[in-house]
């Protein structure tokens, strides 16, 4: 996860990944909070169809700026950029900072 948030550091000027997690979602609340770094930032209530609330969670990549390339040391992630667009909310990093790149992230 952290090699994939580093790419959208390097390559959209990324400053914070955000999420919505149902709050019923025990074991992804876990998962986002304790192994990933994330915080809750709100409850946004009936956030989904079935009226459940969810919780708003954001994670900040600002250490990650100045961490070296991504590639710098191996990673035992599996999450695939794909699936990670699909969980989070891209709409805060997809076109910013991107212009006059070198390639090297797409």
């Amino acid at each position: 996860m952290n090699q994939a948030s580093k790419a959208m550091v390097e390559c959209f000027n990324a400053q914070y990944v955000s999420l919505h997690v149902r709050k019923s979602n025990r074991a992804a609340l876990n998962l986002y909070t304790n192994s990933l770094g994330f915080k809750i930032l709100e409850i946004e209530p009936k956030y989904y169809a079935d009226g459940e609330d969810a919780y708003s969670m954001r994670r900040d990549l600002s250490e990650l700026v100045n961490s070296g390339p991504a590639n710098d040391r191996p990673s035992t992630d599996v999450v695939q950029l794909d699936d990670l667009a699909e969980r989070i909310n891209v709409r805060e990093y997809q076109m910013v900072g991107h212009g006059g790149h070198d390639g090297h992230c797409c």
